[in-house]
C-alpha cells in the first residue's frame, strides 16, 4: 500500500535524519493504517526518538510494539524491537529490565541477521550497563562479542569505543596488562580516524602505566595531554597527571594542576584536587590562612560525594540484586527445561522398549 512504502523510505534515512523522520511520521494519517503498519510507524517513532536523543518517559509504546512483534514479525524487526526495549527501560532508569531486552534480543539475532551493527550495538549496551552496575567479570563476554562484530562490518569508530570499554572493565579488575592491550588496539585504529579519540585513550593508557609502576613511561603519555584531550575529559586528565607528577617528585607542576582542578566549574574529580594539594608533599606549599578554608571546602566537596555515592550505591546494589535475581531464574528455567527433555527422552526410551518387547512375543 502507498502507506506501507511511505513508512519504508522512512525507514531508510531515520538513523541518519531523525528529526525530519519524526516530522514525515506525524504527517502520515495514523487512523487509517492497516494493523501492520500502525505497529511498524508506532516502532519507527520510537526508534527516531532515540536516535534523535529524545529522553523515553514511558514503556506503553514499546510494550505494545513488544507484543505486536513478538507473534507478527512479517518484517523481521523482533531483535531490533527487543533492543529498543533495552533503550527504554535504559532511559527509565530500570537496568536490569533494560539487560533482561538485550540480552533477550541478542538470543534472538538469527546467525545470518543481516545487520551486525545491531549485534555490536546490543553487545556493547549489555556490556556498558553491567560495568555501570559494577558486573566487570560479566560484562567482558559481551564486549568481546561487540568487538568481534565491529571488524565483521570495519566499523572503526564502534571499534575504538569498545576496546576503550573493555579496558576499563580490565582496569577496575585490576587486570593492567590486559587493560593496556586492549588500549594500544584502541590506539591503532583511532590513528585512523578521529585524533580526539587518540588522546583520550592516552588519559587511561596514563593510568594503567601509573598503576603498573612505570612512571617514567605515564610521564611521557601524560605530559601536555590535558591540554589536548576533550573539555569534558579534562579533569580526568588533570587528576592521573596530579598523581604523576607528585609520584615523580615534579611538585610545582603536581600544585598548579591540583589547584586547577580543586577550583575547576566541573564538579567531576574535585575532590582529587583537594586530596593532592593536602598531601604532605604538597600541603606546605599552602599558605597558612588558606589552609582552614580550604579543609572546610574539602570537607563540604566530601560530604556531596558521600551523600551521592550513597544514594547511587543503593541504587547500584538493588540493580545488581535483581539482575542476579533474574538471572537466577533464567537458571533455574533452563535447568528445568533441561530435566523435563531428560524425561521425555527416558520415557521415550522406555516406551520404545515395551513397544521392542511387544513385536517381539
Amino acid at each position: 500500500s502507498p502507506a506501507s512504502q511511505e513508512l519504508d523510505r522512512i525507514a531508510t534515512s531515520v538513523c541518519e535524519h531523525p528529526d525530519s523522520a519524526l516530522a514525515s511520521l506525524e504527517a502520515i494519517d495514523y487512523k487509517s493504517l492497516s494493523e501492520s503498519d500502525r505497529h511498524y510507524h508506532d516502532f519507527l517513532t520510537i526508534k527516531a526518538r532515540d536516535k534523535g536523543y529524545v529522553e523515553h518517559t514511558s514503556d506503553s509504546l514499546i510494550l505494545d510494539v513488544i507484543d505486536y512483534y513478538s507473534s507478527n514479525d512479517d518484517r523481521n524487526l523482533y531483535p531490533e524491537v527487543l533492543y529498543y526495549g533495552g533503550r527504554v527501560y535504559s532511559d527509565l532508569g530500570d537496568y536490569p529490565t533494560s539487560l533482561s531486552y538485550f540480552q533477550k534480543a541478542l538470543d534472538n539475532l538469527p546467525e545470518n541477521y543481516p545487520d551486525r551493527s545491531l549485534e555490536s550495538r546490543l553487545s556493547s549496551q549489555t556490556g556498558r550497563l553491567l560495568i555501570g552496575m559494577r558486573l566487570y567479570g560479566e560484562a567482558i563476554h559481551y564486549m568481546e562479542r561487540a568487538i568481534k562484530a565491529n571488524h565483521a562490518i570495519c566499523d572503526t569508530v564502534n571499534l575504538i569505543y569498545n576496546y576503550g570499554l573493555i579496558s576499563s572493565a580490565y582496569i577496575y579488575l585490576k587486570d593492567y596488562d590486559k587493560a593496556e592491550l586492549n588500549l594500544k588496539n584502541a590506539a591503532y585504529w583511532a590513528q585512523f580516524s578521529d585524533n580526539r579519540l587518540l588522546e583520550n585513550i592516552r588519559i587511561d593508557m596514563a593510568a594503567v602505566k601509573l598503576h603498573k609502576n612505570r612512571l617514567d613511561s605515564a610521564l611521557a603519555i601524560i605530559r601536555g595531554l590535558p591540554d589536548r584531550v576533550e573539555p569534558e575529559f579534562r579533569n580526568l586528565a588533570l587528576t592521573y597527571a596530579c598523581d604523576i607528577y607528585l609520584a615523580k617528585g615534579i611538585l610545582d607542576t603536581a600544585y598548579l594542576y591540583a589547584r586547577e582542578l580543586a577550583t575547576s566549574p566541573d564538579f567531576n574529580n574535585r575532590n582529587n584536587g583537594y586530596r593532592i594539594m593536602l598531601s604532605p608533599e604538597l600541603r606546605g606549599r599552602i599558605p597558612i590562612d588558606s589552609l582552614t578554608d580550604l579543609i572546610l571546602q574539602y570537607n563540604d566537596i566530601l560530604q556531596k560525594n558521600y551523600t551521592g555515592h550513597g544514594e547511587q550505591q543503593a541504587l547500584m546494589q538493588q540493580s545488581m540484586y535483581n539482575y542476579r535475581l533474574q538471572e537466577r531464574k533464567r537458571t533455574d528455567a533452563e535447568r528445568r527445561n533441561m530435566n523435563l527433555l531428560i524425561a521425555l527422552l527416558a520415557a521415550s526410551v522406555i516406551a520404545l522398549g515395551f513397544l521392542a518387547a511387544l513385536l517381539y512375543m
